[in-house]
């Protein structure tokens, strides 16, 4: 996004990749997403993470974000 289109993704776009990865089941890279994105996570990308551990019983994943 930055080199195609010179625009910063912000922490409401993070939100919406980690949305976007947790409902494909990709919950692992959406964890890594988070781990790597350049602000603090808030509750605009743990709570995406924490519904799509529920929805795909990824019990493990949703002890830790807690």
């Amino acid at each position: 996004m930055r080199e195609s289109y010179g625009y910063q993704p912000n922490q409401e776009h993070y939100g919406c990749m980690v949305d976007l990865l947790g409902r494909a089941g990709r919950i692992s890279e959406a964890e890594e997403l988070i781990r790597t994105m350049p602000f603090k996570p808030d509750a605009r990308v743990w709570g995406p993470l924490l519904s799509a551990c529920k929805m795909h019983s990824e019990i493990g994943v949703g002890a830790r974000c807690l």
